[in-house]
């Protein structure tokens, strides 16, 4: 899981990386991966610890950990972007001495869908399955919110009973 979130989190450094402004959106994807360290009381101290080699932006730390809307956030992020590589370092060490798998789940998921936000491919539903109940109000439902909404792109739909009958697979294309 870690080499998975270290990929997605250098794809999400090559997404920014000939933008003039990289540092500034770079830091604030680092520092709301920051706040998914939160969840776990371990992973809460290991970032504050972390922290501790800087005394101007420690106070804040803690403080992010307790709130991660409190304006403490600005800060940290601030000082992200000040020292871009210092906060990639801090990522990089605290994934890869995290050891709560919900942790790494969570960071795993944050980092794909910032990739998806970025790239768009969100919204593509080429080569996507999505199930859904095998009824008429299902597929309506479905149908409805991705032809209602101009963001999704698909050119047609497969549909598949699946074995027991109670379900229908979806196939984009």
């Amino acid at each position: 899981m870690k080499e998975s979130i270290k990929k997605l989190f250098n794809d999400l450094q090559l997404l920014f990386a000939n933008n003039p402004n990289k540092e500034m959106h770079l830091s604030a994807k680092i520092t709301f991966l920051f706040s998914l360290f939160r969840d776990s009381e371990s992973s809460k101290k290991m970032f504050i610890n972390t922290f501790k080699n800087f005394p101007d932006i420690f106070p804040y730390a803690i403080s992010y950990m307790e709130n991660p809307n409190c304006t403490c956030k600005e800060n940290i992020r601030a000082f992200i972007q000040k020292e871009i590589a210092v906060g990639v370092e801090i990522f990089l060490n605290l994934l890869e001495n995290e050891e709560d798998q919900k942790i790494l789940e969570i960071l795993n998921r944050a980092c794909q869908s910032i990739i998806e936000k970025l790239t768009d491919s969100e919204f593509k539903l080429y080569g996507k399955v999505i199930s859904i109940k095998n009824s008429p109000e299902a597929y309506l439902n479905i149908i409805k919110k991705y032809n209602e909404d101009p963001r999704y792109y698909y050119k047609g739909i497969q549909i598949f009973k699946t074995q027991d009958e109670k379900n229908l697979d979806l196939y984009f294309y």
